[in-house]
């Protein structure tokens, strides 16, 4: 409770003072030239929520071999669980989001905690892959000039290393695992203790899940859906360019979008505001746009975080009213 509620100062303060540091003119964020597209924007911001939620189901689908309709409920019902992990993301540490989701898919669907937890990692490492590859290649092509030049040979060797690691990962016999659980059962300190328990008992569960999941064709569509959602997140930030009458290519506005994610989530930082607004400021700056209309889009795209948070806070109170489960006590 005490880390959430610094890292959310920090981020405050970083925000207030990326606002107020850099000369800005205020009165430009008030010259929306095309308001509606102000409005679309945040459609489409949820369309991409909705999106990335239907992930869920063909994740079930091959984890538990059974074939989940999207009927009308499920949904709904997969839409109010991305909802509140959003919310979990914009007001707790970062990942913590992650475990929450793992929760929410096991009580709503009836999928042990073992193959839900293996789910939303899994989910979480084609997020951070998708997002590592686009920011990658594309901060390749258009930051050139920053720190060190990235070249495509880099990026096929280091892709080369994080396959290895992973193929390496699967080759370890499971007993080492076990080894580790039995030592994490002898930690004293409960709290302490529960953490390792949940990290190794994810990791032996995620290496009999996995291989399933990546092998199996319905993996085609949930990577689909995943790159949909990122980039019809991303043309949320397009949108608001337009409403202030300047057209930013699509590319540059992916590139920005991925790095600011990433940066927001080495962070820490719930939701990484702070983070993010500045990174997204310093890149679109360098690319040549004006601070002033920059500083005003990351403002709205601020703005537009609130949207899954009154969301999800209503999704929230209806899950704990349906499963009797409130996956944010203690938190």
């Amino acid at each position: 409770m005490h880390l959430r509620n610094l890292l959310f100062v920090i981020g405050i303060a970083i925000f207030l003072l990326v606002l107020f540091s850099f000369n800005i003119d205020f009165s430009v964020m008030f010259r929306v030239k095309n308001p509606i597209f102000i409005i679309l924007a945040a459609v489409v911001y949820l369309i991409g929520i909705f999106i990335a939620s239907l992930r869920a189901g063909f994740f079930i689908k091959i984890t538990n071999k059974r074939n989940l309709d999207f009927s009308l409920k499920n949904t709904k019902d997969f839409f109010s669980v991305e909802l509140i992990n959003k919310l979990a993301y914009y007001i707790l540490p970062a990942r913590i989001n992650v475990p929450i989701k793992a929760l929410l898919i096991s009580k709503a669907f009836g999928v042990s905690k073992g193959d839900s937890i293996a789910i939303t990692a899994l989910e979480y490492a084609i997020d951070l892959g998708i997002m590592f590859v686009l920011g990658f290649i594309l901060f390749s092509i258009f930051f050139q000039k920053l720190f060190y030049q990235i070249t495509l040979f880099n990026l096929f060797i280091t892709l080369v290393v994080i396959i290895l690691l992973a193929i390496l990962f699967f080759l370890v016999p499971s007993s080492f695992f076990e080894r580790i659980v039995k030592s994490v059962s002898k930690i004293k300190n409960a709290f302490v203790k529960k953490i390792f328990f949940l990290i190794t008992k994810t990791i032996l569960k995620v290496r009999t899940v996995w291989p399933r999941l990546l092998l199996d064709w319905s993996q085609i569509p949930i990577l689909i859906l995943s790159v949909a959602g990122i980039i019809i997140t991303a043309m949320a930030s397009e949108l608001i360019f337009l409403a202030y009458g300047i057209y930013v290519p699509v590319l540059w506005v992916i590139a920005v979008g991925a790095v600011s994610v990433l940066v927001g989530g080495i962070s820490q930082i719930p939701g990484g505001i702070g983070s993010r607004e500045i990174t997204i400021i310093a890149l679109f700056v360098f690319l040549g746009l004006q601070k002033d209309v920059v500083l005003s889009v990351a403002v709205f795209l601020r703005i537009l975080s609130l949207l899954p948070i009154i969301l999800g806070y209503i999704a929230l109170v209806g899950f704990r009213k349906k499963f009797g489960l409130n996956v944010f006590r203690g938190l």
